[in-house]
């Protein structure tokens, strides 16, 4: 007797995945987890503050602001999309699993944002600054703040090298822009999303404000190019942590 013939596979292949786009939740519920989290962070992100500056009143308030914010922002967007969408929040990490594989291509993505988005873009702004006899406005004065104390960095550190990735790829890229590509191709998606991402940045002057909306959106679109392909927040995050991670460590350095 010959041998049955083969039955083709039921396993998932990777072009079998769900796109980042089948999701429950849409544009709407993602501006307004943003609008909760600036509401939820000025007010509750307050009241905790003034707590913990009783506890560690040597330490500076921003430094503490920091992590207390984006801490509120994951809050905000994992508990709105369990609540409005039952068991749906885990799909903020996206379709594909999470791996080594796709950890590593994350240090790559970061350290490929480094040199385009920090390096080459921050160069040819200050060339073309340096053309119209100008001079780039400062910026990330607050950081800079914290910077310059040295009990402060552990802080800093742990803000924006471990929290910061995780909520913000969580806000913008799991759920904003993952809704965005329910309704639009995938360069408008990107620029929106960047373009929320980059607002959300905000410096004490206005010229400083847009040097960073320079850098920062096309970050964030980037960003969002690596979560349609990789479709694992993973890859982001990673990237996102690395990005973070050389430029804390350049301000704690001149600091």
């Amino acid at each position: 007797m010959s041998d049955p013939l083969p039955q083709p596979s039921t396993e998932a292949t990777p072009a079998d995945r769900p796109p980042i786009s089948d999701v429950p939740w849409n544009i709407g519920d993602a501006l307004l987890v943003i609008g909760i989290w600036l509401l939820t962070g000025f007010f509750v992100g307050g009241a905790m503050l003034i707590g913990l500056q009783q506890l560690f009143p040597e330490m500076e308030a921003q430094a503490l602001s920091l992590p207390i914010t984006l801490l509120i922002m994951i809050a905000v967007s994992v508990g709105y999309v369990q609540q409005r969408y039952p068991g749906a929040a885990g799909r903020l990490l996206g379709p594909a699993a999470r791996s080594w594989q796709a950890l590593g291509w994350g240090v790559l993505a970061g350290i490929f944002a480094l040199l385009v988005f920090a390096v080459g873009l921050g160069t040819v702004l200050e060339l073309l600054a340096r053309l119209t006899r100008g001079t780039l406005p400062e910026v990330q004065e607050t950081f800079r703040d914290i910077a310059a104390d040295r009990s402060a960095a552990p802080v800093l550190v742990f803000g924006s090298v471990l929290v910061a990735p995780l909520a913000e790829e969580l806000c913008f890229r799991g759920l904003l822009f993952s809704a965005l590509r329910k309704r639009f191709p995938l360069w408008p998606a990107m620029g929106l999303s960047g373009l929320a991402f980059g607002l959300t940045h905000v410096q004490t002057t206005l010229d400083g404000y847009l040097l960073v909306l320079l850098i920062v959106m096309p970050l964030g679109m980037f960003l969002a190019f690596t979560y349609e392909r990789s479709r694992t927040l993973l890859v982001p995050i990673t990237a996102h942590a690395v990005f973070n991670l050389v430029q804390v460590a350049l301000l704690i350095r001149q600091g």
